[in-house]
């Protein structure tokens, strides 16, 4: 049962982390985010669930989920600096400024 359950998370890390990897905008990582670890999230659920099974399965399924929810949140943060640095990129290089230019007085 619980290499069962290991299993699945590990199927939907998997999942989550491909998703992650294919998002092509903050907002499709906000929605991933709340998807995953939100509310009613996929990850939430299972650690409400916890409260089914017994103490050993709990310590043990409980550590695993942790890990889990960690390895998102990194995961997540790791793209959202990537869209910040692309983004800042962005406007690095539609900002030239020409020197040659006098400036302006105010």
């Amino acid at each position: 049962m619980v290499s069962e359950l290991k299993e699945d998370l590990q199927n939907l890390l998997n999942n989550i982390t491909i998703s992650i990897q294919n998002s092509k905008s903050s907002s499709e990582l906000e929605n991933i985010r709340v998807n995953s670890l939100g509310k009613k999230g996929s990850i939430t659920l299972y650690l409400r669930n916890l409260r089914d099974y017994d103490l050993e399965t709990k310590k043990e399924i409980g550590a695993y989920l942790n890990d889990i929810k960690n390895q998102i949140n990194k995961l997540i943060l790791d793209k959202k600096n990537f869209f910040k640095k692309e983004h800042l990129k962005e406007k690095l290089n539609s900002e030239k400024i020409d020197i040659s230019l006098t400036p302006h007085e105010a």
